[in-house]
């Protein structure tokens, strides 16, 4: 005979709830995919027949449990617990087939169905005869049957779903890891880059200007031509060392390791503002607080992000930029006047932007939150919580 399939029992179900010989209450599926906890009065005739070939042939496990223990078993969850006939489930308390970590909550479930209310379906784990255990997505219904209450459980096998998400977050974890190395990397790559540009580089520069101005001056004014030539060499070495005093704070400002967070923060909103013509107003605190490098390394990264998606993408015309170090946590506000962001670009795949900043916040255990007011702007908040050790501001 043709199996039932899942879908076909919960209709099959929540039509016998309709159709009961004493119906007061119906049964409708909830919005979360269960069988609404409605107690179903009885099964005459053919319903009970139907009721029956249900219980028989159907895909996924069933029982039915009275005063929490099993009274009927179908063929499927004697092949889930590794029984080889019903008769060795039968009697078998529910608590010895459900781990005990469910146990509070099936007591719980239990209560709520049997007062007819709905419940969603439960994730948890079937002790098989053997001991092993296998996971289970349980939905429940009450039904009384010759006037004694029993709960029929639909349960389905998900453990090759559940070993599917454990290796899904697995490799997100190891791919995060992987992440979180490579910046760390590249952030003392970028360091080291950065002090050798503006070291070696910068340097030598400078010993070419000095010997330039050196040779210019020993010209006489007579030698006008010439000295021209010179100053434009001198003004071309000028914009030269300018340039390599950029690329070099670009890839790791000296502001930020030498002088903290709060000079990095107002030399990059100085920036901006040169940069885009965008006005910024900063409330940082009245001193710099104890925060460890990997912090404000990864706060002041996430400005240079932020304001550099403001520059591309909002047309602002005035920027709020404030700090606060609480006692558990670090708060960084990044405000504009903005267009705002569209609500279908928060979570698109394609916003690397948004991405990247809570790939830097995941390993800190931090959040971002975006708000678009009607009236326009956005406001977006960072929150870092401080270490465990805790460092007060």
């Amino acid at each position: 005979m043709k199996r039932i399939s899942r879908e076909r029992i919960l209709k099959l179900v929540r039509y016998l709830t309709f159709h009961g010989e004493k119906r007061k209450k119906t049964a409708p599926m909830n919005e979360n995919g269960g069988i609404q906890s409605t107690i179903i009065e009885s099964f005459p005739g053919k319903d009970e027949e139907r009721y029956h070939v249900l219980f028989t042939f159907a895909t996924d496990a069933l029982c039915t449990y009275v005063n929490h223990h099993i009274a009927m078993a179908n063929p499927q969850l004697c092949q889930l617990l590794g029984a080889d006939q019903p008769s060795q489930l039968i009697g078998k308390s529910i608590f010895e087939i459900v781990a005990p970590e469910f146990h509070g909550a099936l007591r719980e479930r239990l209560d709520t169905v049997l007062r007819g209310h709905p419940v969603p379906p439960l994730e948890e784990k079937f002790v098989r005869l053997d001991g092993s255990t296998v996971d289970v997505e349980a939905h429940g219904v009450a039904l009384k049957v010759n006037g004694e209450t029993e709960v029929l459980v639909l349960s389905h096998d998900i453990t090759e779903r559940k070993r599917t998400e454990q290796a899904l977050k697995t490799t997100i974890d190891q791919l995060r890891s992987l992440m979180q190395h490579v910046e760390v990397i590249r952030e003392e790559e970028r360091k080291n880059v950065s002090r050798e540009v503006h070291d070696e580089l910068g340097t030598s520069l400078s010993a070419i200007q000095f010997e330039l101005f050196k040779l210019r001056d020993s010209y006489s004014q007579g030698e006008l031509e010439f000295r021209v030539e010179l100053e434009s060499i001198v003004e071309s070495i000028d914009n030269l060392i300018q340039m390599v005093q950029d690329i070099s704070a670009n890839l790791r400002p000296g502001v930020l390791d030498h002088f903290g967070l709060l000079a990095a923060i107002e030399w990059e909103a100085e920036r901006f503002r040169k940069r885009a013509n965008v006005e910024c107003s900063l409330d940082l605190p009245g001193s710099e607080p104890e925060i460890d490098t990997d912090y404000s390394v990864t706060l002041f990264r996430i400005l240079q992000e932020l304001l550099t998606d403001v520059g591309r993408h909002a047309e602002a015309h005035h920027i709020e930029i404030s700090l606060i170090a609480d006692i558990d946590e670090f708060v960084m506000m990044v405000k504009d006047d903005g267009i705002g962001i569209p609500e279908n670009k928060l979570n698109d795949t394609n916003s690397l932007g948004l991405i990247g900043i809570r790939e830097r916040l995941y390993p800190f255990g931090g959040t971002c939150s975006i708000k678009c007011p009607p009236e326009g702007g956005t406001e977006i908040n960072i929150k870092i919580p401080k270490r465990q050790t805790g460092l007060q501001a």
